[in-house]
């Protein structure tokens, strides 16, 4: 049984689509175009407000982390980053992203996107992101970053996790990164850490573990067939 604590904590979670989507629905021609220019344009397309909390919580507890497979009665479903790429829209190919370490307070780009604490809020991304309508590099950089703070990569924080900083450095490589091998990962390494440590939530995009039993890609349908043939 969770507590209060718990409960609120994963709401925040679960209710992070419809912080995105209170996002992109005001967003500007130029904005949306650039957000098209790296990559993450089926973005624009999400409608999905909220997460099914208690069909979340018994996906997780159905979900394998070492081998990827999802138990669902007598089915067994693995989670592959062509299956995100199908859910999300996100690339499946691409540069490997790796995990870099934590960017120092004067590093140059801590100094340019975060606060004077060093910190990437969401709410100061989500208000920067609405005064810039020119949809510039500096537009592109905070919507990567708020996405994955509030929607592919978040914490049980309201905050971005400020390594990801590197992963912005480049803005022409976005566009060519394997953001869905990423977001998978990142959603499996929470899980892990959610069931190893009993953390009081759970960080990773929960909105793939709850759309994957009903739109798992073509590969999972025929890899769960032979496994349950």
């Amino acid at each position: 049984m969770f507590d209060v604590c718990v409960s609120f904590r994963l709401y925040l979670r679960l209710d992070a689509p419809k912080r995105v989507i209170r996002v992109i629905e005001n967003l500007e021609p130029k904005q949306k175009a650039a957000i098209e220019e790296i990559g993450f344009g089926s973005l624009l397309q999400l409608r999905c407000r909220k997460i099914d909390h208690g069909l979340c919580l018994w996906l997780i507890n159905s979900f394998n982390p070492n081998t990827y497979m999802l138990q669902l009665y007598n089915t067994c479903i693995k989670l592959s980053p062509i299956d995100v790429e199908f859910i999300m829209g996100l690339r499946a190919r691409g540069f490997k992203i790796g995990m870099n370490k934590d960017v120092g307070h004067k590093n140059d780009l801590c100094k340019k996107y975060c606060d004077k604490k060093g910190r990437l809020p969401l709410v100061m991304l989500e208000n920067q992101i609405r005064e810039d309508k020119e949809g510039g590099n500096d537009f592109k950089v905070r919507f990567v970053l708020f996405v994955l703070g509030a929607l592919l990569c978040p914490t049980m924080k309201l905050f971005v996790n400020r390594s990801f900083l590197h992963l912005v450095e480049d803005i022409d490589s976005i566009k060519k990164m394997n953001w869905a091998e990423f977001v998978l990962s990142y959603l499996v390494h929470g899980i892990e850490e959610f069931k190893k440590k009993q953390q009081s939530g759970v960080c990773g995009c929960l909105f793939i573990r709850c759309y994957l039993p009903t739109t798992f890609s073509v590969s999972s349908y025929f890899s769960c067939c032979l496994l349950t043939y």
